[in-house]
């Protein structure tokens, strides 16, 4: 964290709004796996600002797959079910194959979680297919 929080002044200092976004993505990420998602969700939010700014739609998609993870963990499924459909329709768009399947898979996790056992399924399906 303490190399994170460093990288994200430096971005600061250099006022390079791709390497913020990217730090605050990371230091997300970090308080993520560390099972702190509200305050990751800090982070995350901090990163979406900077990204939109910059319109790197592709950075954003990936930001809203990891966020939906961090809301699905806080228990606010309606927003992590939201985030993961905009993630998988952009990358669905923009035929980037992989990562929608990675996508629709974090998607039926929180169906799951949820006991939308129909969705999940559904969700599942499009993935074999």
């Amino acid at each position: 964290m303490k190399l994170y929080l460093q990288a994200e002044k430096n971005a600061k200092e250099a006022e390079n709004k791709d390497m913020i976004a990217q730090s605050y993505s990371f230091i997300a990420s970090s308080l993520s796996a560390n099972h702190n998602d509200s305050e990751a969700l800090k982070y995350y939010h901090q990163a979406y600002l900077h990204l939109k700014e910059l319109g790197d739609e592709l950075e954003m998609a990936y930001l809203k797959i990891q966020m939906s993870s961090s809301y699905s963990y806080i228990f606010d499924d309606e927003k992590a079910i939201k985030l993961a459909k905009e993630a998988i329709n952009y990358f669905s768009q923009n035929e980037l194959f992989y990562d929608e399947l990675y996508a629709q898979n974090t998607l039926a996790n929180h169906y799951m979680r949820v006991k939308q056992y129909d969705d999940a399924i559904n969700t599942y399906q499009k993935i074999i297919l």
